[in-house]
């Protein structure tokens, strides 16, 4: 039987913590109980829990027993049957696959871009950590965690300088029958520098991913944003994405 909790090894050592992660998505006053001693035992200092948004018990549970809730993650996906690839060019943005001259770059635009996810809404992680987290991430997407990363350059005037980057991953098929396999994306990091927002930046790198995930025969791409993030759920929604699941974030800190 697995455990109710899972020790969370990159989180542990990036944070220099004990971060462990509730597997279950709904909790009650039992449950709730085996998940403390679990976290006692294993010296936990931070927990994550990921609850279902339409169960009213573990909400009420999990804040009574001083859980904090930090976000609201939602998951939006849209189909790519009938897909037009490749997508309309835009005149103001140009985009390409990365260059490995392009990282300091992607570096900084990740540095403080993310300032709307759970980990920048809770004191408890310090804000440099948190910034070099999500550098981390464009790092290791850049060279191979993602199966590609696009970058935008301003088109006028023509400059080499990015100014946004999307991340796209490819999922497992479900089925080991090919008759039966839907073929699954997901967009990862989505960040635009500051001084190119509302430009139509985010648009073309969502548009030329969907064109890259169609020209790997991918059938269903999906996405994950934060429930405040109400400018990145509008850009989702004008690419067709509709909302697919709605799920709360707690931590549960023992320090």
């Amino acid at each position: 039987m697995p455990e109710i909790c899972q020790f969370l090894e990159w989180d542990s050592r990036f944070f220099d913590m004990r971060i462990a992660r509730v597997q279950e998505q709904r909790l009650d006053d039992t449950q709730l109980e085996a998940v403390m001693d679990w976290c006692r035992r294993n010296q936990i200092e931070c927990l994550y829990f990921l609850a279902n948004s339409a169960d009213e018990t573990s909400t009420r549970v999990v804040e009574q027993a001083g859980f904090s809730f930090v976000d609201i993650r939602m998951v939006l996906g849209r189909s790519l049957s009938g897909f037009s690839n490749p997508p309309p060019a835009s005149n103001r943005v140009l985009v390409r696959p990365w260059q490995p001259a392009d990282l300091p770059v992607l570096q900084g635009i990740a540095a403080g871009g993310f300032g709307k996810t759970r980990f920048y809404f809770d004191p408890g992680f310090a804000r440099q950590a948190v910034d070099s987290l999500y550098q981390t991430w464009i790092t290791k997407s850049c060279y191979g965690y993602a199966q590609a990363v696009l970058v935008a350059i301003p088109a006028d005037p023509p400059n080499t300088t990015p100014c946004g980057f999307i991340t796209t991953h490819l999922e497992q098929p479900q089925s080991t029958q090919p008759d039966l396999q839907i073929l699954r994306g997901s967009i990862g990091l989505l960040g635009i520098d500051p001084a190119a927002r509302r430009q139509g930046v985010g648009q073309s790198l969502v548009e030329n991913s969907l064109s890259w995930f169609a020209a790997q025969g991918v059938d269903q791409v999906s996405v994950v944003t934060q429930g405040r993030n109400i400018n990145a759920q509008r850009l989702y929604q004008r690419c067709h994405f509709l909302t697919q699941s709605v799920q709360l974030w707690y931590h549960r800190w023992f320090r």
